[in-house]
């Protein structure tokens, strides 16, 4: 979950004013002390706290027109088992 700008703007600004610990800022923010840690070597390294994009992950097995060709598959045997499809997905 990416936190809004808002929310990291005052975490960082109460870190900066220095009048309570990282712990307690976690705690008044409902956040995990690491994401404080993480924060500020964002702000360090990159010099802004906005959220960085999605890191992606694994990508798509079936392409747009294998999706269309499952829909219709699907639509064709809705009680088609998980097997045959992949065999019909085959042919």
């Amino acid at each position: 979950m990416a936190y809004s700008f808002d929310l990291r703007k005052r975490i960082v600004d109460s870190v900066e004013r220095g009048d309570r610990t990282k712990r307690e800022i976690a705690k008044l923010f409902g956040v995990h002390e690491s994401f404080i840690y993480k924060l500020l070597r964002q702000k360090r390294e990159r010099g802004d706290i906005a959220p960085l994009p999605h890191g992606g992950g694994a990508s798509a097995k079936l392409t747009e027109t294998d999706l269309l060709t499952l829909i219709d598959l699907v639509a064709e045997a809705s009680d088609a088992t998980l097997e045959e499809l992949c065999q019909q997905m085959k042919k």
